[in-house]
């Protein structure tokens, strides 16, 4: 933050002494007071928080200004193992009275989070140098106005309010509009001008959503509250239009994309022989480069079950796609959304399925019984499903799990399928064959629901709040890793984010990066099926790219 110091000008600069291995060799005990170690002590709000500390504590005393008696005060202060302030010492005083105010101000401080050395904390000694320069031409001090949950809070508050308007269809329309507000006295915007303009409509959006913004800590002159003015940038990002005929067509291949997928689809063959079949509708962005981005199932419309084995070879064979030929929107190449159903029917193909000699509700009885038994407990699965072979001889064979719980339940219970009584046999065209079976357990994690999870704001408002929040961390910067991170995330019945999973990763620096954001999300309005809230996969790319 800027502090404009008219009469009173207080500048502050840190010195970083760099002594290696130094220390009082003499008091080798704990009243050691170390100079440097390889984790130094950190102010709350770190150096800039350091600095307002002191600019809006320090006391320019009254007989140094009319004596004029200016100058720079060198000292160092012990930052104690609890964090705490300890000694202060002058190492080159200016005069005794500023001397005295700059001691006055650092045994202010509150506490530090301590230094560390060899994983303990320890004394250290912190210098600084405060300075006391006076202006005589002018007799103030100006602390700007702050929000008061922080820049990033007020960022998101902008951000999650900002709607583009529904008539606004240019695919060129994007950027950052910059907004200055007049603070009155209380903190409150009382006026908006555009600064820097993307486009009439969203200037018009971007001052609408700023003069709704709650109460400033209001700037001060001397302490007082008084006018002030701040400039807030509102990003628009690239919109991604609806498909006006949702029918993507290929650049150099002379079928159509049904097509496509009918020649080039890989039926699983435990859900083909378990009886699984149905529509899996894939959404995905079709770039203007020509490039398919943000897959996602958001529809699973099945005849006997719902898992992910169907889902996952749907999101394939869309990504196998060759490629398409861009969109227009108003004769300019665009983003659009298309939703494309991936089929799963093999007609040629007759499935009966195996029976477990009662009802599938006595071997899901049978089942948790025995995984209670083993875990000491009713097992919390979760989202747990798991496929199974039932050779001809009704012998169990390969077991998969399709959804997982953890690695021990998982484990429990691929076990106990294993150890099951005989099935009778499933049939392929009338004859005794090789089949599977689905079992899914307790609650399930849907894939589609009727009403899926909504995040505060829409879509927008959650690719922004990624976008801002986001942390590219600064070694894949340096390495020049990017990329793009599929992932996707258990929204709970109650809005909370539950599992993570990366479904593609890049590199384990980036992968982790987007799980932290995504971690961090705020409550959705949970998904509902037969109005009831459950728990909803939410399919989401993290895309890292640098300039």
């Amino acid at each position: 933050m800027r502090y404009f110091i008219k009469t009173i000008l207080l500048i502050f600069g840190f010195i970083l002494y760099s002594f290696f291995g130094f220390s009082q060799n003499d008091k080798n005990d704990e009243d050691t007071i170390y100079v440097y170690t390889e984790q130094m002590p950190e102010y709350p709000g770190g150096i800039i928080g350091l600095k307002r500390h002191i600019a809006e504590n320090l006391i320019y005393p009254k007989d140094a200004r009319e004596q004029n008696i200016q100058g720079t005060v060198f000292l160092r202060f012990e930052v104690t193992k609890t964090g705490e302030i300890g000694k202060v010492e002058i190492q080159k005083g200016a005069h005794s009275i500023l001397d005295s105010e700059a001691i006055r101000v650092i045994k202010s401080l509150p506490k530090f989070k301590p230094g560390m050395k060899d994983g303990k904390p320890v004394n250290i000694w912190y210098s600084m140098p405060i300075t006391f320069q006076l202006n005589s031409s002018q007799n103030e001090i100006t602390i700007k106005p702050k929000y008061p949950e922080g820049d990033a809070a007020l960022l998101q508050y902008v951000y999650s309010h900002f709607i583009i308007p529904d008539n606004l269809h240019d695919p060129d329309i994007y950027g950052v509009i910059k907004v200055k507000c007049e603070l009155n006295k209380s903190g409150n915007v009382t006026n908006a001008e555009i600064i820097k303009s993307v486009h009439p409509l969203l200037d018009k959006e971007a001052k609408r959503v700023v003069k709704t913004l709650p109460k400033f800590v209001p700037g001060t002159i001397n302490g007082k509250p008084v006018k002030s003015y701040i400039i807030i940038p509102v990003t628009v990002i690239e919109p991604i239009f609806n498909s006006k005929d949702n029918k993507p067509e290929f650049l150099n291949y002379n079928k159509s994309v049904s097509e496509y997928i009918k020649e080039n689809i890989n039926y699983p063959k435990e859900a083909l022989y378990a009886g699984i079949k149905g529509i899996v509708y894939v959404k995905f962005e079709l770039t203007k480069n020509g490039m398919i981005d943000n897959i996602s199932d958001i529809n699973h419309s099945n005849i006997n079950h719902s898992n992910l084995l169907l889902s996952k070879e749907a999101v394939r064979i869309i990504k196998s796609l060759p490629d398409l030929k861009p969109e227009k929107i108003n004769h300019k190449p665009a983003n659009v959304w298309y939703t494309v159903p991936v089929i799963f029917n093999n007609e040629k193909i007759k499935i009966e399925l195996a029976e477990y000699y009662g009802a599938d509700s006595l071997l899901y009885k049978l089942i948790n019984e025995k995984v209670t038994k083993q875990l000491k407990e009713k097992p919390d699965s979760g989202s747990l499903s798991v496929i199974f072979e039932v050779k001809k001889n009704g012998k169990i064979g390969e077991t998969k799990i399709v959804e997982s719980c953890n690695s021990y339940v998982d484990s429990v219970i691929l076990g106990i399928i294993s150890s099951l009584p005989d099935f009778k046999p499933g049939k392929v065209n009338g004859k005794v064959a090789d089949t599977w079976y689905y079992l899914s357990f307790t609650d399930k994690i849907f894939i589609y629901v009727r009403n899926m999870p909504e995040f505060p704001g829409g879509v927008m408002a959650l690719k922004r709040y990624i976008a801002v929040h986001v942390d590219y961390p600064r070694e894949a910067v340096g390495k020049g890793i990017q990329g793009i991170v599929f992932l996707r995330f258990e929204v709970t019945k109650t809005g909370d984010i539950g599992k993570v999973e990366i479904q593609k990763g890049v590199h384990p620096l980036l992968d982790n990066a987007a799980i932290k954001v995504i971690k961090s999300l705020p409550k959705f309005k949970p998904g509902e099926q037969n109005g009831k809230k459950v728990n909803v996969w939410y399919s989401l790319p993290v895309t890292f790219k640098l300039n």
